[in-house]
């Protein structure tokens, strides 16, 4: 198992859609590109952000870690390894934009 394991630090420009919510439009992280590959690019979806959670429109920056964990129930019922991320968004400067766009992860790496 690998609980408690982290990730490096990890980056994701992130856009509002039509009804404000928070999408993944590109990451220079790998387990943020193995969650957006195998779960969903929706940043609530994928624990970047609460999953209700709503913006104004824009572009934003979230910088932080994944922390492996184990999903909820007890282990005899199937519990499986998961990743809590914790970190911080923050609206993108202009000076910002091409740069963040650019951004391309490695390879998409489960955090094994």
């Amino acid at each position: 198992m690998n609980i408690g394991k982290k990730s490096g630090v990890e980056r994701a420009l992130i856009g509002t859609n039509v009804y404000g919510r928070l999408i993944v439009l590109a990451t220079d992280g790998p387990w943020i590109s193995n969650d957006c590959e195998s779960v969903s690019c929706e940043a609530g979806e994928i624990g970047l952000v609460a999953s209700e959670a709503r913006a104004e429109r824009g572009l934003y920056l979230w910088e932080g870690r994944g922390k492996v964990t184990l999903s909820g129930g007890a282990p005899w019922d199937g519990q499986e390894e998961t990743v809590e991320y914790e970190g911080a968004l923050r609206r993108v400067r202009p000076d910002e934009v091409e740069a963040l766009y650019a951004m391309t992860p490695p390879a998409a790496v489960p955090p094994d």
